[in-house]
């Protein structure tokens, strides 16, 4: 698994490189974080990809995505990036859309479970979201 791990942080920082070459923000695409790809390298490992969806618009209210869904499960799963350097998840703004979009999302009745990077990292949250799905 540890090579896999690897290879997903390799291929997560050409697709960082990717995401930040000159594109007008409109026309860009969600980023994905190289945290998010690590995860989803965790997530065919433990075998929880049967079902599983990324970028998952669940609110025709808004054009609220989760990260990853499982749907048929009603759980979510957010990778919070940048909350050690003041990023969009604990600035003002960015913190008060992310209070809508989980408020509407249990009001809807998911399930949402939110990490860190530290947390996908370590394993914790793979373990966590292991549990939840079986």
């Amino acid at each position: 698994m540890y090579s896999d791990q690897m290879r997903a942080l390799r291929g997560a920082a050409a697709i960082d490189e990717m995401n930040n070459r000159t594109v007008s923000s409109k026309a860009r695409a969600p980023q994905l974080s190289r945290h998010e790809e690590l995860f989803a390298v965790q997530v065919r490992a433990y075998r929880l990809d049967d079902g599983m969806i990324r970028e998952y618009k669940f609110s025709e209210v808004r054009k609220f995505r989760f990260d990853f869904a499982w749907p048929t499960k009603w759980v979510a799963v957010e990778i919070e990036g940048g909350i050690w350097n003041e990023g969009r998840h604990t600035r003002g703004a960015g913190f008060a859309a992310d209070c809508e979009k989980y408020n509407l999302a249990t009001i809807d009745g998911w399930r949402v479970l939110r990490y860190t990077a530290d947390m996908v990292r370590d394993g914790s949250a793979i373990k966590q979201v292991d549990e939840m799905l079986r």
